[in-house]
């Protein structure tokens, strides 16, 4: 409902650009009656009906690309964390983070993943939850977990679309989901610890934390990406989110028109500093909700690739 919503919202903004030009050329008429003793109408009215056919076009358009073009549109995006706590000399550590997948009864970029995130020869995946819009999918979801855990280990933490224990999302895919717990990793010289909590609305983090040395530098996947709030300042270095699919549809120089989090657009896409606390949310692969409502408008979808590294 949200995204059409959206959809609607931007359809009516090109209809008030109709009203606007139908404005200056009311304007353009009434000076041409006082200036000439005439009304310019013949030429007004061309001028409007032109500009109805123009906006009308442009809004059409705006919804297919919305429809047929974005939401297959795949965006990688890099983002470099400098932090002490990594080793002087060392290599960074790469993570790639995925998030929201919403694996339907249509294939979309599920066969193109692999073959991306391969290409950033990551030395760790991660996915941030909400795995499957519909048990059918289950089977697509699978198969492209077990491609990823191939290219390099790979963690998962399940999202709010995720709670329905009986699916066994990650049997046989070579996925490790961390449920309240932490792995090690270790690359090129570089280390860190991955922790990850399955969503909640009243997450603990803090009883996750105290089990990592606390010198190390630590990454913790939530789907929710107000855990931020719950967090204090240097207890998690990197926080990895999803959830809010960017809006799933935005406005030029607005933004998300829809967030579904409390904090609204306090915490919308991208990369957040918080005291020592880095947090990013990735707009996630997927959609959600009806075939109505897949659609994606200036939120692509992405792939990040996350380099921590020393100074």
């Amino acid at each position: 409902m949200a995204v059409i919503l959206a959809l609607g919202i931007v359809v009516i903004a090109a209809l008030a650009v109709v009203y606007v030009l139908a404005g200056q050329i009311l304007v353009h008429w009434i000076v041409g009656w006082f200036r000439k003793g005439r009304p310019t109408v013949m030429r007004s009215q061309r001028i409007y009906r032109l500009c109805i056919v123009g906006v009308t076009l442009l809004s059409l358009s705006c919804v297919a690309y919305a429809y047929f073009v974005e939401p297959c549109w795949l965006e990688v995006t890099h983002v470099c964390i400098v932090t002490e706590k990594m080793q002087r000399g060392c290599k960074p550590f790469r993570l790639v983070q995925i998030s929201d997948l919403h694996c339907c009864d249509r294939v979309r970029l599920e066969t193109e993943l692999p073959g991306v995130i391969a290409a950033q020869k990551p030395d760790a995946i991660v996915f941030t939850g909400d795995a499957i819009n519909t048990p059918l999918a289950l089977g697509t979801f699978k198969t492209l977990m077990k491609s990823l855990s191939k290219i390099a280990p790979t963690y998962a933490v399940r999202g709010n679309w995720d709670q329905d224990r009986s699916i066994d999302l990650y049997g046989d895919t070579g996925v490790k989901e961390l449920d309240h717990e932490f792995v090690h990793l270790e690359a090129g010289g570089s280390e860190l610890y991955l922790l990850g909590l399955p969503a909640a609305l009243n997450p603990q983090p803090a009883a996750l934390v105290q089990k990592v040395p606390a010198r190390a530098f630590k990454v913790l996947l939530f789907h929710y990406p107000e855990v931020l709030g719950r967090v204090q300042s240097g207890q998690i270095d990197l926080i990895l989110s999803g959830h809010t699919h960017g809006g799933q549809v935005a406005l030029p120089w607005y933004g998300a028109v829809y967030l579904p989090t409390p904090l609204g657009k306090l915490l919308e896409r991208g990369l957040y500093v918080q005291g020592q606390t880095y947090l990013y949310i990735n707009r996630g692969i997927g959609m959600t909700g009806s075939s109505l409502a897949a659609a994606r408008f200036l939120t692509r979808p992405e792939v990040t690739v996350i380099d921590i590294t020393p100074p």
